[in-house]
């Protein structure tokens, strides 16, 4: 390994300030900016450049205080400063990329010790919180270098997720396959075998749907809800109609036809019907 390529190893795992006897900073913390902030601040840097650049003449008629003028020249100052030492190199060479990556593996091996697992921080067991912080305080060195690590290796990469370890978190379960409950966690959860084919139950004898599971109570809790709501909305109704008043309108009714009506009718039909020869 050439001194270029020790010292840029060195440099990604100087993630603690470092202070003298007297409590002077001595060597500052390296942190590799990303992309997006290296934007943001070079475009601040423009902004400035082109206030303080501005000519005489439309520098009178801004009547900027000294104070503020001082102030602009100070900031530019540190961010030009932060550029020059917190941007991480974009000129490596493949033995520089050689070692960050052989680094950055050894750091990923180092975090994952111990990293509680997804499960574990959704559910919340008894001592989950303390093994966390225990954790977060061992692993904060590894975890500050392994940023700088991703930042160095690309810098051009504008990814929100780039240095984030979450993704280096492990799971104790496989999508897909059977969970087992954790009773003594805030979210217990429940035994699943939905990874079990249903031809395998069928084949095995064994019902699909277990009346003692929580899904098959739940749905009877809900047949049960709905019944009872059924039978309520019955009971109304039965109460209203008995207790509807009942209609006292008088219908027309209809006398009954008199001979010569009934003649009268017999003969417009046979008139209208004629017998066939």
């Amino acid at each position: 390994m050439n001194p270029g390529t020790e010292e840029l190893v060195k440099k990604v795992q100087s993630v603690t300030n470092i202070f003298n006897s007297e409590g002077d900073l001595v060597k500052p913390a390296v942190r590799f900016l990303t992309m997006p902030e290296r934007v943001d601040r070079e475009n601040e840097l423009a902004t400035i450049d082109e206030f303080l650049n501005q000519p005489p003449a439309i520098m009178r008629t801004l009547h900027p205080t000294p104070e503020r003028l001082t102030n602009l020249r100070q900031r530019r100052k540190r961010i030009k400063n932060e550029l020059e030492k917190s941007s991480p190199p974009t000129n490596l060479s493949g033995e520089e990329k050689d070692a960050l990556y052989k680094l950055e593996k050894e750091l990923k091996a180092e975090i994952r010790d111990g990293m509680l697992p997804w499960e574990d921080m959704i559910r919340n067991p008894v001592g989950a919180v303390d093994h966390n912080v225990k954790w977060q305080r061992a692993k904060k060195s590894a975890i500050l270098a392994f940023k700088n690590v991703r930042r160095a290796l690309n810098p051009d990469s504008e990814d929100k997720d780039l240095a984030n370890v979450e993704m280096l978190r492990p799971r104790r379960y496989v999508a897909g396959g059977d969970s087992i409950p954790m009773l003594d966690s805030e979210a217990p959860g429940h035994i699943s075998y939905s990874h079990i084919p249903d031809d395998n139950w069928v084949g095995a004898g064994l019902p699909l749907v277990n009346e003692n599971s929580p899904l098959a109570q739940m749905e009877k809790r809900d047949k049960t809800q709905r019944e009872m709501e059924l039978e309520k909305e019955n009971a109304e109704l039965r109460a209203a109609l008995k207790t509807k008043p009942v209609s006292t309108v008088k219908t027309k009714s209809r006398k009954p036809w008199s001979e010569k009506s009934k003649q009268a009718a017999r003969d417009r039909y046979a008139a209208q019907h004629p017998p066939q020869p």
